[in-house]
């Protein structure tokens, strides 16, 4: 078990997610401005994935209202790989 807890987002930021747009503006700002300061920590992500079976793991349950989207999908921009959602 790896624990990345600066590849998430803040609870400061998760308050008043109420319609889709709220979220979508959540993870725009979390892909822009937050991902990009955890550029080495996101290549170590994608490192160890290279090496064995990665499962994101976070509470929400519906990929759509979770971070694990947006790092799924700059780890398949990344390195040409395919991210399974369960």
């Amino acid at each position: 078990y790896e624990h990345f807890p600066q590849l998430g987002i803040e609870g400061v930021y998760r308050k008043q997610l109420n319609t889709e747009s709220d979220y979508k503006r959540l993870f725009e700002f979390y892909e822009k401005q937050l991902l990009p300061k955890q550029a080495e920590t996101l290549q170590e992500l994608i490192q160890l994935g290279k090496q064995k079976r990665v499962a994101l793991m976070c509470f929400e349950h519906e990929e759509s209202k979770c971070h694990r989207g947006v790092l799924s999908k700059l780890i398949e921009q990344q390195t040409g790989e395919r991210v399974e959602h369960l």
